[in-house]
């Protein structure tokens, strides 16, 4: 098993020098998955992607990365992380960040990570052109950190290769974050491969090479997790759910007064105008009185008989209904009823007569209905002005 392992250590030399994978402090990769899982739940469909420099120091041809800062990115163009001319305006000054923070007194910039929620492990061409700008020195390197779930994520490293050129889709190595604490790191059997005893470091995470991928396993020891970024996102986000519900308020309010505007000045249909009609028919008992009307009710309904025995009139207030018959005894061969029924305002009077042809005697003429005044014609005033007629 000794010598399987050391073979595989040589097959990776083969591919990857030894001074260009990276030195990682315990714990820092850890850190750098909280704050990605931070930003991936912070909103939904994904969440945004950050990003994040890293500091270190050059010792000898291996690069010890120790701490990190976050990367300013507004997200004018979507929850990706896309840099703005804006953004790219402050680089400069998280790159000097060293000389103003104690924190990081004798480090310099050595790579650079974000993290995709939407593409897999492999540097994009914009990031290509971001690393070549901003961190040309050898040795560099850039870390990719995708979100598999709210609390798991994969990681991959990319560096140069022995040309100094970017492997933009062959990672140096690849990780699973995080990583338990409870794990150790497992033992390296003694070799003089000088690359197998670099990579045996106790103070660094071990590396576990195979044939098709190359794994980091856990520290020993993690340090504290900062959760000020992770904090910001969240207040961020929230700032922004509250920006979109003002302005869902004020959208709703305003089409709320276009339609009670549309609703006001809407023709609405004219009022049905009152109608009554009264018929007399013959039948068996008598004769029968028949009206019909769209009154829902009326406060006073009367109905004068007039025939050769006298007038009569009926009260039909209390009785009275949209469609109603009325029966009496006939009298003589002619006779004329009048119905005036008032409801809401309006008074409708109607009259119908029954003539007998056997029976003609004469009826007396019932009050005649009084015909609504038509307005007087305005008088014309007469010109004070005359014609003059000129004389001959």
């Amino acid at each position: 098993m000794q010598a399987q392992s050391v073979r595989r250590e040589r097959q990776l030399d083969r591919s990857v020098p030894p001074h260009l994978v990276p030195d990682l402090r315990p714990g820092l990769l850890n850190e750098l998955c909280d704050q990605v899982l931070g930003a991936y739940s912070a909103a939904p469909h994904g969440g945004i992607e950050i990003g994040m420099v890293l500091f270190g120091k050059r010792i000898g041809q291996t690069i010890r990365v120790q701490d990190w800062r976050p990367l300013p990115c507004s997200h004018l163009l979507g929850p990706r992380f896309i840099l703005s001319p804006a953004d790219e305006e402050l680089i400069p000054e998280v790159l000097s960040t060293p000389e103003r923070d104690p924190a990081l007194a004798g480090t310099e910039p050595v790579g650079w990570c974000c993290s995709h929620t939407r593409n897999e492990l492999v540097l994009l061409d914009r990031e290509c052109d971001f690393h070549e700008r901003y961190f040309q020195k050898p040795g560099t390197l850039a870390v990719i950190l995708k979100p598999r779930s709210p609390l798991h994520a994969d990681g991959a490293l990319f560096g140069r290769n022995g040309d100094g050129q970017m492997r933009a889709g062959e990672p140096l190595l690849t990780v699973k974050l995080p990583i338990p604490e409870s794990a150790t790191p497992p033992k390296v059997a003694s070799t003089s491969n000088a690359a197998a005893r670099n990579r045996a470091l106790v103070n660094r995470p071990e590396v576990l090479a195979s044939q098709d991928e190359v794994r980091i396993a856990a520290p020993v020891h993690l340090a504290p997790v900062p959760t000020a970024p992770h904090d910001a996102l969240v207040t961020l986000v929230r700032g922004w759910q509250a920006k979109r519900m003002v302005v869902l308020a004020c959208l709703l309010a305003i089409l709320t007064a276009f339609v009670f505007a549309l609703w006001r000045e809407y023709p609405r249909p004219a009022p049905t105008p009152p109608t009554l009609s009264v018929t007399l028919k013959p039948t068996s008992a008598g004769l029968a009185l028949v009206w019909k009307s769209n009154f829902p009710e009326a406060s006073s309904a009367q109905a004068r008989i007039v025939d050769a025995a006298g007038t009569r009139n009926l009260d039909l207030t209390g009785s009275f209904e949209p469609s109603g018959v009325l029966l009496f005894p006939q009298q003589a061969g002619n006779v004329q009823t009048v119905l005036t029924v008032r409801s809401g305002g309006h008074t409708l009077t109607r009259q119908a007569t029954y003539l007998d042809p056997v029976k003609s005697e004469i009826v007396t003429p019932p009050v005649p209905v009084p015909a609504p005044e038509k307005p007087a014609k305005p008088v014309r005033p007469v010109s004070r002005h005359r014609r003059h007629r000129r004389r001959s």
